[in-house]
């Protein structure tokens, strides 16, 4: 749908693939898949929020996007933290907040505009953080605001119970404030909006290979040194985490299995260096969250499973890993290249 606004609810700074999934959507963007209008940082308090944008603000200038609005996530509820709410930051971030002076845009207004100016189902929302900035939002739109919501497309499980279905506790932006993931849930079931989850079983059937930042690292720009750099620095933070028991969801063989393909291959003493030589690739969560709202070039590589009958809620899954991964590497390349 070229003429599809999407409005991306992140949490940079957070994950090894953060920064891969803004560089994909501008590559879409460019190839008129869609047209990125907005984004908004969240997770963690103010300050990091707003360090969050200003990092969004300067990869976003990077890539070319210079009047694209980022917007500070709202104060919410927080239902868990860990590691300074997994925000880290490094040299390489440092230096692209530091080619901006971000501009500070109220989400209500930049998204009061993008409404006014829309028409019927053409507004789609990526959701790969947590998602009370985008319920508080819509749930105060009028029935033809409404109409005018494509789909939700959410990173995060669901699970259910006698039949019904609910946002899985345990998925990370679930997690991180469940109030505002149930809200929104029930909103969008209740206003037969459409939503597409992407979940962690969609998410680790598929890994980019390690070797592959090399690759990009070749490029040597300011993009992509950050995204070699950071795709280190998180797994390290990761790591360490994972030792410290500091994730109930994600221990040790967890660890093993997903990244390096083997549950027992690593014991937990590891030094980063030892363990390092042992990964074989990384899960780009977020990156499959752009992809899957293409909804036809998703359905070259992936499909929708519907899950409930009579409501527009779909799974997103796999049919061809190396097509997907192929098509992310190709994204990815095409705009790193052109910096």
């Amino acid at each position: 749908m070229q003429n599809e606004k999407i409005i991306i609810i992140s949490d940079p700074l957070s994950d090894v693939d953060d920064i891969l999934s803004f560089v994909i959507a501008s590559e879409l963007d460019n190839q008129k898949y869609f047209n990125l209008v907005s984004v908004v940082t969240t997770i963690g308090d103010e300050d990091i929020r707003t360090k969050r944008a200003k990092f969004a603000r300067g990869c976003f200038q990077l890539l070319g996007h210079h009047d694209l609005p980022i917007s500070v996530g709202l104060d919410y509820s927080l239902d868990t933290c860990s590691h300074n709410y997994s925000y880290t930051e490094i040299a390489e971030s440092k230096l692209i907040e530091q080619k901006v002076n971000p501009l500070k845009f109220s989400i209500a207004e930049v998204w009061q505009d993008i409404f006014a100016s829309s028409i019927h189902k053409s507004i789609s929302f990526v959701i790969n953080a947590q998602m009370f900035d985008v319920y508080d939002f819509i749930k105060d739109l009028n029935k033809d605001d409404i109409l005018k919501i494509n789909k939700l497309v959410i990173m995060g499980g669901l699970d259910s119970l006698d039949g019904s279905f609910y946002p899985h506790k345990d998925s990370y932006n679930n997690k991180v404030c469940y109030d505002g993931a149930l809200s929104l849930f029930t909103f969008a079931k209740d206003h037969d909006i459409k939503m597409i989850f992407v979940p962690k079983e969609t998410v680790y059937e598929v890994q980019v290979d390690k070797e592959f930042y090399q690759e990009i690292k070749k490029y040597n720009n300011d993009v992509s040194s950050c995204i070699v750099a950071s795709n280190e620095a998180f797994f390290y933070r990761l790591w360490e985490d994972v030792k410290g028991n500091k994730y109930s969801h994600f221990d040790i063989k967890r660890f093993s299995k997903v990244f390096c393909g083997d549950e027992d291959i690593l014991d937990g003493t590891e030094e980063f260096d030892a363990l390092w030589a042992k990964v074989k690739g990384f899960n780009l969560y977020d990156a499959i969250a752009v992809l899957a709202v293409v909804e036809p070039m998703f359905e070259d590589f992936g499909y929708y499973e519907k899950v409930i009958d009579d409501k527009d809620i779909y799974i997103a899954k796999v049919k061809d890993k190396t097509l997907l991964v192929d098509t992310m590497k190709s994204l990815i390349l095409k705009k790193i290249s052109s910096l």
